[in-house]
């Protein structure tokens, strides 16, 4: 079995055909710190893991197993089916998980099955886990399933098809899924790495042949190359959905397998290509021609490629398997990889080797080959091949890592005669058969400076102490702080003498100013103890039967200790921990030394012991009588008394007697048991001079109460024939028990229940006497009278009365009465129950009831009864409600509703108290007549088949004279009217709107007007609108040409026209200016009047010139313009200045001044104008002239 560590979380092989086997080990890798198995019952397959930031191991990899292990909180418990993903997070000592869950849908998960892409040996069981600062665990992985867990937002929710590459995101304790999503297309896709930015945006790459990845725009390659590509995909952190895809590669095969992101958010990839991969045309930059491994770096949105460059032996075939890949702080690029033997095609042989590498050559051309690039490709830094023979180092499938200072952490398939190195005091460095897993952490780092220290002879001693320190740097300044307050010292390998005891952290800082990374900081501590400070003792545990001791050292101090025992006998010992017999009895002196070697003193302690004789402790149980106790079986009460046998005199005795009666310290107590029982007598001597100090005898004994046996009968006569049956009745008698009956006549019997005849009827005196022969038991006797009875001449027969109101019935016994020796029992027929000669009972509900009377031979069990059918019948009862109540206003219109509780045979006869009635159930009835007295409403109900037959209810109803208030309908008024509004009914309440309270009211304005009547009994309210029309009195003014007609029209839905020229005609015709006015009553019938003021056009005033305009450009008044001229050829303008000279002229009746002349401005001042216009008012063409200021 895998060598697991006791206390780790699985010790156990889980089952199938493999388990994943995770083993920690110390920093020089001397010794195991846990290893342990996790898997189930099927395969199991670690390919990812990673430390998050509280150092708990998160393990990502792939099962079938449906029983691995998973945690209460995991986000998925169960089996999915095919291969699933499992994340598991082990604890900092591996002995437990902190969480564990599958991740799966129906088909293979976390497995690479494509046939194109599973390149490489091993290539099944890639991807990656990685963590962010929040320990949220991400993961890159492939997939077939088509109900893969998704969620909403992703880039991609739904299966592509074939195979898909996946993503997901998950709480830090695996209980949930952040995010989740599908990468791939129409063809296959597989997922291997995944890095974060420092927005936790998801990084990640991996291999296709599916042309039609959802690329975004911009991006280096936004089309498949061909044949098979790589890809990279940025994810966005909240909710996984996507930022930026392209492809990678050629026309060839490519695939790309670790993605890396450097300190500037730049992008790096690596992988695989059998095509003519771009190198950039850099000369500085290092490249093997015809490399089959490519690194390309990119711009963080991928839209730009920034470098690239290939390795390797330049023959046609891939050389190595990715298996880590780093861009460190000082943006070195690192490789990590395996090829030949195994691997689908090519060899390690011809690859590139620095000066300074582990391994220049490869002995096979197979095996583990470790590269380092210096920032941007500039040159080799270090590269080494790193294996033996034979089928060669190589790697399963799964992922290994750097650190980030270039520490290479390679998992390794290391089989049996492959010599895979080891160094000195390795755990384990021999191959243990087959093929064993190979550990090599190896530091191809060029981040900058290192520093590490120790402390010589040791970092523990004694003050004064001197301290030699050794560095291990390759620093050209150095820096030592000795932690206690002396001044800095520079020397590379310092000592220093500490004087005062303490503990002292000791600062080494190596410093080279040329190097990426100019200094690195380690720290020691020295502890410094006083000389005195060794403290000593031992305890000791005496073994009595063997007369042997052994002593326990106790000791506090420092490290390097030496033991001394002298044991009081000439005899040393030197272990911590020592055993000694000794021969005889007596008081021996032990002593221990503890030299400190540290400090060079010694201290001493010594113990007194004493090896003294054994007590033993013994003693017999007596009876009462005091006779040995020959069983541990007796009667209760019992007296036990005791016999002391110990072999010691001298000790004190403790007797407990097991009842929890208090301890007795007699040297031979008695003890009583009152109760039955089993109890444990103990007695323990005590004696501090012995050696063992105490010892315990133990006896037991059982206490069985007596049974008191108890004669106890019961009898049934029979009536006919004088035979009596007796009845023993203790059921706890024992088989053993004996009887012996005398039944008073002279007859005796042994059975337990006896028969007997009885000659004569009589009473006699029975006994019986019950014995028992077993233990603890006492007989009885029991004496009883025994009569026997005679037939009685029984007449049985009852009578009963019904009360209808409440179902109830009152039976009677009519048969044999007041006889001591019956009884008398009643049965209902409801489940009712009841005794004596008479009963009253209620029923529930009506029905038919059969009733039982009863009466018991209470001698002989003799019952005779009698039967009747009582047959309650319901209850009929007559009641209703008024609606709308007991009064009203004639007309009154009731409606009677009929509560009645009746049954269909019932009859309704209604009198509604003014000579009518009705048959109906719930009638309706209108009273039409007022009344002083109130009407008399009766509702008799009748039922043959009822209880009571009939039932009858009464009410009174009040019937008062009514109000009914009229009014006319919406009317309207013309101003200046007014009309009376009357409510009638004379004598009554009223209440108007406007607030009078009057019979009649005047009014004179637009408005809705109500009222409401009332007198003592009743009420009626009514309203009307009218609408106030005004005499609006228009007049308006026009002009006219002269001898030009005109037509004046007034409402053409009036009536009764009068013009001021005498007609009567809804129009007439003008043709000269003056005051025209009409009369008339319009559609409302309201007068009305409008007046028209009609003046002749003068010729010159048809247009409009305005007298001045300000041409300064502020958009206001900046032009003069003659405006209502027209038409277009009859007009003409003229401008003039003071002097009559033509300043500006238009015949365009648009045409505006801008108040320049010849390209000037014009001066300021008064300007004359001539207009020329066609009058079509006076079928003629008019002159007329005017002056226009023109202001600067």
């Amino acid at each position: 079995g895998y060598p697991v560590t006791p206390g780790a979380f699985q010790t156990n092989y889980g089952g199938g055909t493999w388990d994943a086997a995770i083993t920690k080990y110390n920093p020089d890798g001397t010794a195991q710190i846990y290893a342990t198995y996790i898997g189930g019952s099927g395969t199991d397959r670690p390919h990812s893991m990673i430390v998050d930031g509280q150092n708990n191991l998160i393990v990502y990899g792939s099962t079938n197993s449906t029983d691995f292990p998973t945690t209460t909180q995991a986000y998925d418990d169960s089996h999915n089916g095919g291969f699933d993903i499992f994340i598991t997070k082990l604890t900092l000592n591996g002995d437990d998980i902190i969480g564990s869950t599958y991740v799966g849908g129906s088909s293979d998960d976390g497995r690479n099955n494509s046939g194109s892409l599973f390149f490489n040996y091993g290539d099944a069981s890639r991807g990656e886990v990685m963590v962010n600062a929040l320990n949220q665990v991400f993961v890159a992985s492939s997939t077939e399933s088509s109900n893969f867990p998704t969620t909403a937002g992703v880039m991609q929710s739904n299966y592509q098809g074939n195979q898909d590459a996946c993503a997901f995101k998950m709480a830090s304790d695996l209980s949930g899924m952040l995010w989740s999503t599908y990468v791939g297309g129409s063809g296959d896709d597989a997922g291997y790495s995944i890095k974060l930015t420092e927005n936790d945006e998801a990084m990640f790459c991996g291999g296709t042949n599916s042309s039609n990845l959802p690329t975004t725009p911009g991006v280096i390659n936004g089309s498949y190359q061909g044949s098979i590509d790589g890809f990279i995909v940025n994810i966005n952190n909240s909710l996984g959905s996507l930022n930026n895809l392209t492809y990678i590669g050629t026309s060839a095969y490519d695939q790309a397998y670790f993605v890396e992101i450097d300190t500037e958010g730049d992008i790096y990839v690596t992988g695989q290509t059998k095509g003519s991969y771009p190198v950039s045309p850099d000369p500085d930059i290092y490249s093997n021609n015809n490399g089959s491994q490519f690194i390309h770096k990119l711009s963080s949105d991928l839209k730009t490629s920034i470098l690239s460059t290939v390795f390797g032996s330049g023959s046609s075939s891939i050389n190595i398997s990715p298996t880590a890949f780093l861009v460190d702080e000082c943006q070195n690029v690192y490789v990590s990889g395996w090829g030949g033997g195994l691997n689908s095609e090519g060899s390690t042989s011809g690859l590139p080797t620095t000066e300074d590498a582990f391994q220049e050559t490869t002995i096979d051309g197979s095996g583990m080959y470790f590269i380092v690039f210096q920032k941007n490709f500039q040159n080799l830094l270090y590269a080494t091949h790193f294996g033996g023979s034979g089928m060669g180092e190589h790697v399963d499938g799964g992922t290994s890592r750097f650190d980030k200072k270039g520490i290479i952490y390679q998992g390794i398939c290391a089989c049996s005669g492959s010599g895979m190195p080891t160094t000195p005091n390795a755990w384990s460095t021999t191959n243990n058969g087959g093929c064993n897993l190979g550990s090599v952490k190896m530091n191809v780092g060029f981040t900058g400076v290192f520093a590490e220290g120790e402390a010589e002879p040791n970092a523990i001693g004694c003050a004064p102490y001197d301290v030699n320190f050794e560095s291990f740097t390759n620093g050209v300044d150095f820096i030592w702080d000795f932690g206690d307050g002396s001044p800095f010292n520079n020397e590379e390998n310092p000592s220093h003498t500490y004087i005062d005891t303490g503990v002292y952290v000791v600062t080494f800082i190596a410093i080279d100013s040329n190097l990426c990374v100019i200094a690195d900081t380690t720290e020691l501590e020295v502890m410094v103890f006083p000389p005195s400070q060794i403290s000593t003792g031992f305890t000791i545990l005496q073994d009595c039967e063997n007369q042997s001791v052994t002593a326990f050292s106790e000791v506090s101090g420092v490290e390097g200790m030496i033991f001394e025992w002298n044991m009081g006998v000439g005899f040393t010992l030197y272990d911590d921990t020592v055993t000694m017999t000794y021969g005889q009895l007596g008081d021996y002196t032990i002593t221990l030394t503890v030299t400190d070697t540290l400090c060079g003193i010694d201290s001493v302690v010594t113990q007194e012991i004493s090896v003294g004789e054994v007590i033993n402790s013994g003693f017999d149980l007596l009876d009462s009588t005091f006779n040995v106790l020959m069983d541990s079986l007796v009667c209760g009460p019992f007296e036990i008394n005791t016999v002391n046998n110990s072999n010691n005199s001298n000790g004190d005795y403790f007797w407990d007697f097991g009842d929890g009666s208090p301890i007795v310290n007699d040297f031979e107590p008695s003890h009583t048991y009152l109760n039955s029982g089993e109890y444990e007598i103990s007695l323990i001597i005590i004696d501090s001079m012995s050696c063992n100090i105490t010892d315990t005898t133990l006896a037991f004994v059982e206490v069985i109460q007596t049974n008191y046996l108890l004669a106890d009968f019961d009898f049934i006569a029979n009536c006919d024939d004088s035979l009596v049956l007796f009845e023993y009745l203790d059921s706890t008698a024992l088989p053993s028990v004996n009887y012996y009956w005398d039944f008073g006549d002279g007859d005796t019997s042994g059975l337990k229940s006896p028969s007997h005849y009885f000659q004569n009827n009589a009473t006699y005196i029975v006994s019986l006497i019950v014995s028992d022969t077993g233990l603890c038991t006492i007989p009885d006797t029991s004496i009883t009278p025994v009569s026997v009875a005679y037939t009685l001449d029984l007449l049985v027969d009852f009578d009963y009365i019904v009360n209808c109101e409440d179902t109830s019935v009152i039976a009677i016994n009519t048969g044999t009465s007041n006889d001591p020796n019956v009884e008398y029992s009643w049965n209902m027929g409801d489940s009712s129950f009841y005794d004596g000669e008479s009963v009253f009972h209620g029923y529930d509900q009506p029905g038919n009831y059969t009733v039982t009377f009863q009466m018991i031979n209470i001698f002989c069990d003799e019952v005779i009864e009698l039967s009747q059918e009582i047959d309650l019948l319901p209850t009929i009862v007559a009641d209703f409600t008024v609606d709308p109540g007991l009064g009203g206003c004639s007309p009154f219109e009731v409606q009677f509703i009929n509560n009645s509780h009746a049954e269909p045979s019932s009859v309704f006869i209604w009198n509604f108290g003014n000579n009518t009635g009705s048959g109906e159930q719930d009638p309706t009835i209108t009273y039409d007549v007022p009344s002083t007295t109130p009407y008399d409403v009766t509702l008799i109900l009748t039922d043959p088949e009822s209880c009571n037959l009939v039932d009858t209810q009464m009410v009174q109803i009040m019937v008062n004279p009514g109000i009914q208030v009229d009014f006319m309908p919406d009317q309207a008024l013309c101003e200046g009217e007014f009309l009376i509004l009357d409510a009638g009914n004379s004598g009554s309440n009223y209440s108007w709107s406007t607030g009078e309270n009057t019979q009649t009211i005047q009014i004179d304005e637009q408005g809705e007007y109500s009222v409401i009547v009332s007198n003592a009994y009743c009420n009626d309210s009514a309203s009307t609108f009218f609408t106030s029309y005004a005499h609006p009195s228009e007049s308006y003014s026009t002009e006219l040409c002269p001898n030009q007609p005109l037509m004046l029209s007034a409402l053409d839905n009036g009536s009764d026209y009068m013009w001021s020229t005498g007609d009567t005609t809804v129009s007439i015709v003008v043709s000269d200016g003056g005051i025209y006015w009409n009369k008339y009553l319009d559609e409302n019938s309201c007068e009305r009047s409008d007046t028209v003021f009609i003046s002749l056009i003068n010729e010159t005033e048809q247009v409009f010139a305005p007298n001045s305009f300000t041409p300064n450009g502020d958009g206001i008044n900046d032009v003069w313009k003659v405006y209502g001229a027209g038409p277009e050829n009859d007009f003409e303008v003229q401008v003039f200045n003071r002097w009559g000279n033509l300043i500006w002229e238009s015949k365009d009746i648009n045409a505006s001044w801008d108040g320049f002349y010849k390209g000037d401005k014009a001066e300021q001042g008064v300007y004359a104008y001539k207009l020329y216009f066609y009058s079509e008012c006076y079928d003629k063409k008019i002159e007329t002239i005017g002056t226009v200021l023109l202001l600067n």
